[in-house]
């Protein structure tokens, strides 16, 4: 999706800080593939068997929808493997009945397609021990977890020594795992014995410990969770966990519910994202080319220290163009830029960094409208950023036009929080267009905010990570 989402040189300097498959579906998400253009795509992928009719809730419609599925002579097993609710490989009676049984909370088990495309398994528990591996995954388990008083952060990567994750008091004590890539098994071992009832949340076997699944495959406490949590569709991973760990038997508060279940949680981020990306796309997604501002995005790995293009930029270094593949340069596409890398002669790689030549940059780069810059720099002051920007404007010389605007986001702001960016993205790019200008950035993050808990911790003064003093540095107002 996206969720997994661009003239004089006015810098505008923006220095973000965070703390811390059906049809029917009317959520239009971005389904991505390394290498591919985005397409936009109505369905939800909220990927937990019994979600039969492929919304974003596991309901009687779904009871129904599975029962005229089974009255039919011949079922699209495939197509409707959703509605396999009980995953025996065939659609019928029983999978109504499953299905009833998520709704009245006796189910045990749940089914689940995972980040990788792999068909899961979940214990249904009373209580969960949550240890998410990476920023990205740590930003869902705080959603998830900050009213729910059935779950708890117990553990994670070097990520929670972050200053965005230090500042949470609901970590205190954590274990420290190490690296998101290679954690310490050992150290989870101790945790199982200890506590019992975890979830690890991490992305991909095929970067983050691959091994994981074998080494507790014989555990009865220890569950590996692979969810979208920055790769494609955020907000599936949120729907998808958030259902998973408290969604069995859920009640609405008009029934008798808290209100304040990880189900809860998941279904306020699902508005919240939506209120932001559905302005965005409807006002962005039918627009030529023609009416599009140019636009190129790069992230910039290492300061530039007023050293010239030549010697800062290559295809392979760490301040590289973002091209297909990646999600910076997907969303420069959702937020109604006309992105004009796909006029230079290379290919990304796995990771979206475009190759380029200079003699591409010279010719190209002075038909762009709007340079945006990713940078580490969550906490860079204005300042910083302001000196930053005065490095970049060297760096370019003679390669963008001067008329050329430059913008600075802060990279790090990506999976869960990643429609704050999206906001800023859009009202860049489409200075002109009324509701778009309209969105209330500082009401987008305090929803955040108010999401991740970070409202709700008494005792503490969040003024550095206000509105006016912690998310936004700018020399001009987005």
């Amino acid at each position: 999706m996206i969720m997994q989402f661009n003239g004089k040189i006015v810098a505008v300097v923006v220095a973000i800080v965070v703390v811390a498959a059906g049809a029917g579906a009317a959520v239009a998400l971005m389904n991505r593939s390394s290498g591919d253009d985005y397409v936009y795509d109505a369905k939800a992928q909220f990927n937990v068997y019994g979600n039969a009719n492929g919304d974003t809730d596991i309901n009687q419609k779904d009871v129904e929808f599975i029962e005229d599925l089974a009255a039919q002579d011949t079922i699209d097993y495939e197509k409707n493997k959703l509605a396999d609710a009980n995953n025996d490989g065939k659609i019928d009676g029983s999978d109504a009945d499953y299905v009833k049984s998520m709704i009245d909370g006796t189910a045990k088990k749940l089914y689940y397609i995972n980040l990788d495309g792999n068909t899961c398994s979940f214990n249904v528990k009373d209580k969960h021990n949550l240890i998410p591996l990476h920023r990205t995954v740590t930003r869902t388990a705080l959603i998830l977890s900050s009213k729910d008083p059935n779950i708890n952060i117990i553990a994670s990567d070097n990520t929670a020594t972050e200053a965005e994750f230090a500042a949470d008091t609901k970590l205190p004590g954590f274990t420290n795992l190490g690296s998101s890539t290679a954690p310490d098994m050992e150290k989870i071992s101790n945790l199982e014995e200890s506590k019992g009832s975890i979830v690890v949340m991490l992305g991909r076997s095929a970067t983050f410990a691959s091994n994981i699944e074998e080494t507790f495959k014989n555990s009865t406490e220890v569950q590996i969770m692979r969810v979208n949590t920055w790769e494609g569709d955020a907000l599936g991973g949120m729907l998808t966990a958030g259902y998973l760990l408290s969604g069995v038997g859920y009640k609405s508060p008009s029934d008798g519910g808290s209100g304040k279940t990880a189900w809860d949680q998941a279904k306020a981020y699902e508005k919240w994202y939506l209120d932001i990306m559905n302005v965005i796309s409807k006002n962005t997604k039918d627009l030529s080319d023609e009416q599009k501002k140019t636009c190129l995005i790069t992230y910039l790995g290492t300061d530039v220290g007023g050293k010239p293009f030549t010697e800062v930029y290559s295809s392979n270094a760490g301040n590289s163009l973002r091209g297909k593949g990646s999600g910076d340069y997907e969303n420069t596409l959702l937020c109604g830029g006309n992105n004009i890398l796909n006029k230079f002669s290379g290919t990304a790689d796995a990771n979206g960094r475009q190759p380029w030549t200079m003699e591409e940059m010279a010719q190209y780069g002075k038909n762009v409208d709007v340079f945006i810059v990713l940078c580490k720099g969550m906490f860079y002051s204005a300042n910083e950023f302001q000196k930053g920007e005065g490095q970049l404007r060297e760096c370019f010389e003679g390669y963008l036009s001067p008329q050329t605007s430059i913008y600075m986001v802060s990279w790090e702001m990506n999976g869960a929080p990643e429609p704050l960016q999206l906001a800023y993205y859009a009202k860049i790019l489409n200075p002109d267009n009324s509701e778009i200008q309209d969105l209330d950035i500082p009401g987008i993050w305090s929803g955040y905010l108010n999401l991740i808990g970070y409202s709700d911790v008494p005792g503490m003064s969040w003024d550095k990570l206000s509105f006016e003093h912690g998310p936004i540095h700018t020399t001009k107002a987005v």
